[in-house]
């Protein structure tokens, strides 16, 4: 089987676990036959509280801690999705593994260095999401499946001697169901999960900040070489005509596959040693308190 193939099977288990627990979801009776709120016209500012784990298992790294952020968006909603959004978070993390794996790309990995290292980071994250869908009436409730385009950024910045800056950028292209219905004309409720197909997963890391002489190195995974999944929930009430409030937790995941081998030069002169990004995961779980007008 090939690797786009088992892509492919990968992307369909998903979307049918999530439009199983949707149109289960949509089964549910509410003692009034009202139909859902869901405004034509919404904009969006969401204060943001999140876990974040950062985890590079193969060689025991981790980084975690709380992050804080705050959202925009703006969507359009009538019988079609528009939507776009910007997102920024920002945290000071701990830092608990080893430094830049570095090897001569031996496949036994029994000439790669590995230091123990333990420290604080700075960490920002900025993400942009652009969606299209289309709306299907399921009885009370209404079902959007959507796609569209995400970008992703972080920056990982260790505070001290032998730490050095990150920046992670990813490009993605969301699959997904939205499922919004409601309690009562004021009350609304809406469940969302999504598979999100990686189109480029790239890295690029400041050796220099480590020992004066060394590049800063471009490192990618291949197309294709990883996934992320999301999920959430809001309970929203309409407080007046033009404002309403909702809570929504929120869990989201990224597996990234091991990084291209890049020749490791010490001043422009290769050294035989090359740089790896290994292969990561990340979890993010916490809340969005969505004011919209």
């Amino acid at each position: 089987m090939t690797k786009n193939s088992a892509k492919a099977k990968e992307v369909l288990r998903y979307l049918s676990l999530i439009g199983i627990c949707l149109v289960f979801s949509s089964s549910l009776g509410f003692a009034q036959a009202t139909q859902p709120v869901v405004p034509e016209h919404a904009f969006t500012i969401a204060p943001s509280v999140f876990h974040f784990l950062y985890e590079e298992p193969s060689i025991d790294i981790q980084v975690d801690g709380d992050m804080y952020g705050i959202m925009g968006s703006y969507t359009y909603h009538k019988k079609a999705l528009l939507s776009t959004s910007i997102e920024y978070a920002q945290g000071d993390l701990k830092y608990d593994g080893f430094l830049q794996e570095i090897g001569d790309g031996e496949d036994d990995g029994s000439s790669q260095a590995r230091v123990p290292f333990q420290g604080d980071t700075e960490d920002w994250i900025l993400e942009w999401r652009a969606l299209l869908g289309l709306d299907f009436p399921m009885g009370k409730c209404l079902l959007t499946p959507f796609s569209g385009v995400g970008y992703r950024y972080w920056n990982n910045q260790g505070e001290g001697t032998g730490f050095y800056e990150r920046e992670i950028t990813y490009w993605y292209s969301p699959i997904g169901l939205a499922l919004f219905g409601a309690f009562s004309p004021r009350w609304t409720f809406g469940i969302s999960g999504e598979y999100d197909f990686l189109w480029s997963a790239k890295t690029e890391t400041d050796l220099s900040d480590v020992l004066y002489g060394l590049p800063r190195v471009h490192l990618s995974a291949e197309q294709g070489g990883g996934y992320g999944l999301r999920g959430s929930f809001w309970i929203k009430a309409q407080l007046a005509r033009y404002f309403a409030l909702s809570i929504e937790p929120f869990v989201r995941y990224w597996d990234i596959d091991e990084s291209n081998q890049v020749p490791l030069t010490y001043f422009g002169v290769p050294t035989g040693l090359v740089v790896i990004e290994p292969a990561n995961r990340t979890t993010e779980y916490g809340l969005l308190l969505n004011l919209i007008f």
